[in-house]
């Protein structure tokens, strides 16, 4: 992978909000540091972690010091973090990444490189390959359809896709932007909690005017289970494999739907889609003897319907 030479790197603040995932946050911390990119700032914002992450950061990294720690006194999940380590962060350019991705020691670097050299790209992801298999794609862009509230991810062998700059919908797990923007659009929209809250961050960023894009020369690693991993996880596999979690993967997909959808979207959505989904989510619980799963997505679903976008 070859890069023109910024001649003056600007400061990049690298944003990673963290639960109770204490080795995956040093793993992550230290492939950041490992960047080929050396004007940076780390921000590891720990949300109330019970396994010691802002001890263990804070011991392990002593002598760096690129890397702040910002412990939470409550956990305020993806969005909530995210918005915590944008109040200290001090870069033109602030990078997102959960705690469970190995970055490339040439992606942060690629970014900057694409953002400073067109300044209509508004939002900008790496490709994503899964850690434990790094030929495997897991990301390379994505399309919402707003009948059905479903995301449709870009996948398959990356040969046949590379290209320089891909546009895409919204970008999970990884992606950069400009302190200006996000002080423009007011940063995450807390009411997610988690899920749909990068697409809805991606969605204002868009009705600003700027394109979503992702960087075919940029790469990070997810560090989650292969597919086959989890083929006897049916509800894992659906994404709900906690209460709390379908609680609000349920209730997100009506705020954003009303936020964003179509009027004629929205009608599909809120008389038929979200009752299929409904069927299917609660079906499939119950045959995996998880009620509790059952009831959060049907009490997400009446909560999105009652919310106003």
């Amino acid at each position: 992978m070859s890069l023109g030479k910024i001649v003056m790197e600007p400061l990049v603040s690298v944003i990673i909000p963290t639960y109770n995932r204490c080795k995956d946050a040093i793993e992550c911390v230290r492939s950041v540091i490992s960047s080929e990119y050396r004007n940076l700032e780390i921000i590891v914002v720990d949300n109330a972690s019970t396994d010691n992450t802002t001890e263990n950061l804070e011991n392990l990294f002593k002598n760096n010091s690129i890397l702040k720690v910002k412990r939470l006194q409550q956990n305020m999940m993806a969005a909530g973090g995210r918005n915590a380590g944008i109040q200290i962060a001090g870069g033109k350019y602030l990078l997102f990444l959960d705690s469970d991705n190995i970055i490339h020691p040439l992606m942060i670097s690629a970014l900057v490189e694409e953002m400073e050299n067109n300044n209509q790209i508004g939002l900008l992801g790496p490709v994503m390959f899964y850690y434990k298999d790094k030929e495997r794609l897991w990301f390379a862009g994505n399309k919402i359809n707003y009948w059905t509230s479903q995301a449709t991810y870009v996948t398959g062998e990356w040969d046949e896709l590379a290209t320089d700059l891909m546009k895409t919908d919204h970008i999970p797990n990884a992606f950069m932007t400009t302190k200006e923007i996000v002080d423009e659009i007011g940063g995450f929209d807390e009411r997610y909690y988690i899920m749909y809250e990068e697409a809805d961050f991606a969605a204002r960023i868009r009705r600003k005017g700027y394109c979503v894009m992702v960087c075919g020369k940029a790469v990070t690693y997810h560090n989650i289970p292969l597919p086959e991993e989890v083929v006897e996880n049916e509800m894992r596999k659906l994404g709900c494999d906690n209460p709390l979690r379908t609680f609000h993967f349920a209730k997100n997909r009506s705020l954003y739907m009303k936020k964003y959808a179509p009027w004629y979207g929205k009608v599909l959505y809120f008389c038929f889609f979200q009752f299929v989904f409904a069927g299917v989510y609660c079906v499939t619980a119950v045959k995996n003897k998880r009620l509790d799963i059952c009831k959060s997505w049907i009490c997400g679903m009446i909560v999105g319907m009652s919310m106003k976008p």
